[in-house]
């Protein structure tokens, strides 16, 4: 079993209004609170694209323009149920959510499953992902 996990509760430096880093009196860095950029977020999507999902892809004999099949039952407050055909490749597109959220992977042989914490989802969305076959 493997496991990834991308996080908007990372630490990164912040930044200004003009994107330059933002240092204390001691020239050390600031640190953001949240972040969709940086080092850390970079490092996070890039472990998620270029390490974990290659293995799946692997694993089903898919490759990453491949359409996907994502689902779950209940997402959301609302419970609301979530279906999205997609290309691999925009896959975490689909998954974002608000401003805050946690996205956990898992890769259990061949089955991809992706549990998505926020505001709206404090016990995780559970979602699916199986290779798209037309019906």
């Amino acid at each position: 079993m493997y496991n990834a996990t991308l996080t908007t509760d990372c630490t990164c430096q912040a930044v200004d209004d003009n994107g330059d880093y933002i240092e204390n009196e001691n020239g050390e860095p600031v640190l953001a609170d949240r972040c969709r950029g940086g080092d850390c977020w970079d490092y996070q999507v890039e472990d998620i694209t270029e390490a974990f999902l290659p293995m799946w892809t692997e694993k089903v004999g898919i490759d990453k323009t491949d359409l996907v099949d994502v689902s779950s039952k209940s997402t959301r407050w609302t419970h609301e149920p979530f279906r999205a055909i997609t290309q691999l490749e925009n896959i975490l597109a689909v998954l974002y959510f608000g401003n805050d959220y946690t996205l956990e992977f898992t890769l259990d042989g061949s089955s991809l499953t992706v549990v998505r914490y926020s505001h709206d989802e404090p016990t995780g969305a559970s979602f699916t992902i199986k290779p798209y076959k037309p019906e």
